[in-house]
């Protein structure tokens, strides 16, 4: 009986050190896509939550696939290698998502807004001389001296999750708050009459951001064609938006009214559209009113609610009656993915992130993607004046009821240029439509 007993002891012993090998190859594994794949896309999306039209259920499809999907991959490939091996790519792993951590909580760079201009990487070459020696020590260290970082993988990894995790669901939690706000996140915009007119009378406005009016006089003035069709048609030379800024400009075009920075800019909105909007009234004498924002930049400048648009429809109870992984958001995930390496890269790698606006995931999705899909990593959002001129029916429909109002907010063509001066697209990712 006590030779069983004995046996079995060591038999015992072997399972579980085993069981506690694997799991902190699980852990490090975890520790290391968690910040990347989870913590920052989603403490990126929850502080800028006006620019995406992703809702927090649209993150969840998108990333906690990702996530588990790398998890078992890196979990699968870090066990097929030999036990030495193993115990310094487990310390390794622990050591980057030890090193992802500290660069995307405390070490947080400030290169200014990224609204595609070039970042004078020169001027903060400080900042690679804080965080590389911080990179190189740790990366030597786990190699040199792995058994210290398997020993901590599993607690550190425990305690940090947790804090990041907690975090996570308090700032879901506050966005959560506001699913009864004014964003897009809350409305479907029905594009499905985006080119139908009413029968009678039709007053379209179409909104060509970022068109300089100089530019357009030369135009009309130097090709007789061009302006023919424009019969009747005024120039006002001296006229001038009502800001510098999408977000101040569209409601003074639409209200009337000048934000002045007395009142909190969401009740300036609110009573702007609701009480003075052209839409509002032409809404009240009977007109159909259907708007086509630019969903993107300009999501801070519409006032979302039923009584200004007949094509708006809020989502109900925070979920949506219709597919939620569009297109459009597909794009946003990948920049979010592409902001949160950003985010954990040491100085030095930035660059590498970035690639000059272009972005690394974007970048490398243009290469990977089928040619059905690769609209997601275009730059079609761009130019959206001549992609609405290229899609529009050769009969268009007048089906759209007696009288309607038809707001078209195009996109001009923004800085990060993909295009020379020949107007040729610059790089791959790029293309007109």
């Amino acid at each position: 009986m006590r030779s069983t007993s004995n046996s079995s002891n060591p038999q015992s012993e072997v399972r579980e050190r085993d069981i506690i090998r694997f799991s902190t190859l699980v852990f490090g594994v975890v520790f290391v896509l968690f910040p990347v794949l989870l913590y920052f896309p989603g403490s990126i999306y929850l502080s800028n939550t006006g620019e995406f039209t992703l809702r927090p259920g649209d993150l969840v499809l998108i990333f906690l696939p990702a996530f588990l999907f790398s998890a078992v991959i890196g979990v699968g490939l870090i066990s097929i290698f030999p036990k030495v091996t193993r115990r310094h790519l487990v310390a390794l792993t622990f050591a980057f998502g030890l090193l992802f951590f500290l660069q995307g909580s405390f070490l947080v760079w400030q290169y200014g807004v990224i609204d595609g201009r070039d970042i004078p990487w020169d001027e903060h070459r400080v900042n690679g001389l804080i965080d590389s020696p911080l990179w190189l020590l740790l990366i030597v260290f786990s190699l040199s001296m792995p058994a210290v970082f398997i020993r901590l993988c599993r607690p550190a990894a425990v305690v940090i999750i947790g804090v990041q995790i907690t975090l996570l669901l308090y700032g879901t939690s506050v966005d959560l708050s506001k699913a009864d706000d004014p964003t897009v996140r809350n409305f479907t915009i029905d594009t499905s009459q985006k080119y139908a007119f009413a029968e009678n009378i039709n007053v379209i406005l179409i909104l060509l951001d970022a068109f300089q009016s100089d530019v357009f006089l030369e135009i009309v003035s130097e090709g007789p064609d061009y302006a023919a069709p424009l019969d009747g048609f005024t120039y006002f030379r001296d006229a001038v938006a009502g800001s510098n800024y999408t977000e101040l400009a569209i409601p003074a075009l639409l209200t009337g009214k000048v934000y002045d920075n007395s009142i909190p800019r969401e009740q300036f909105l609110q009573e702007a559209y609701l009480r003075h909007s052209i839409m509002i009234q032409l809404m009240r004498h009977g007109f159909v009113v259907d708007i086509y924002p630019w969903i993107g930049w300009g999501n801070e400048s519409i006032y979302f609610d039923e009584g200004i648009a007949s094509n708006l429809t809020r989502i109900e109870g925070g979920m949506a009656t219709e597919p939620t992984f569009t297109e459009k958001k597909a794009k946003q995930a990948l920049h979010l993915l592409d902001l949160s390496l950003f985010r954990v890269a040491p100085h030095y790698l930035k660059p590498r992130v970035y690639n000059d606006q272009n972005w690394l995931m974007n970048y490398i999705a243009a290469y990977l993607l089928p040619d059905g899909v690769k609209q997601i990593v275009s730059n079609d959002n761009l130019f959206t004046i001549g992609a609405m001129v290229d899609r529009m029916p050769a009969q268009l429909s007048t089906k759209r009821g007696e009288k309607a109002f038809k707001y078209y907010h195009l996109a001009g063509v923004h800085s990060p240029l993909s295009v020379n001066e020949d107007l040729q697209f610059s790089n791959t990712t790029g293309s007109l439509y």
